[in-house]
């Protein structure tokens, strides 16, 4: 079976309410180490790509913040009690500027569970963290969208 073939035909099964399954999966599943680009590639085969993206986008936004709210109210106490001067001080900073420091570390991390669990950890605004992982995801979720059936036949393909 072809990498995602399983949430390809969940997703198919659910006819109309596929979008929102995918949508649900991505945002529950990825956080906890399923690899977003699974999501990604079985959504590029199934919709045109524009409604491919935006499901892909709700998708990682999700879950991204699904992992940052996790740690922001699971973590965040803790963590800010053993911080060093050093991490403070970035911490300070990602809480001034947050938006154009948030969008620079989805475009690098992009959707590494780390990344949502780090900014959850920091004191960035809330407001910023979502804009700036919005911004942040759109070249990486448009590049696997554009790109995602031809690298998922390409894997299928593969001894």
């Amino acid at each position: 079976m072809e990498p995602g073939a399983w949430i390809k035909h969940s997703v198919q099964d659910a006819g109309p309410w596929g979008p929102l399954a995918m949508i649900g999966l991505f945002t529950l599943l990825e956080p906890f180490g399923a690899p977003g680009a699974i999501f990604m590639m079985a959504s590029a085969t199934l919709w045109p790509f524009w409604e491919a993206f935006a499901v892909n986008m709700l998708g990682a936004t999700g879950a991204g913040m699904l992992g940052f709210t996790f740690a922001r109210y699971l973590g965040r106490d803790w963590v800010e009690g053993r911080m060093t001067p050093r991490l403070r001080a970035w911490d300070e900073r990602l809480s001034e500027h947050g938006l154009p420091k948030v969008i620079t570390f989805r475009l690098i991390f992009f959707l590494n569970p780390a990344a949502h669990w780090a900014l959850g950890l920091s004191r960035v605004k809330v407001s910023a963290a979502i804009l700036g992982t919005v911004i942040g995801y759109i070249p990486g979720i448009a590049l696997w969208t554009y790109f995602g059936a031809e690298m998922l036949e390409w894997f299928g393909k593969q001894p």
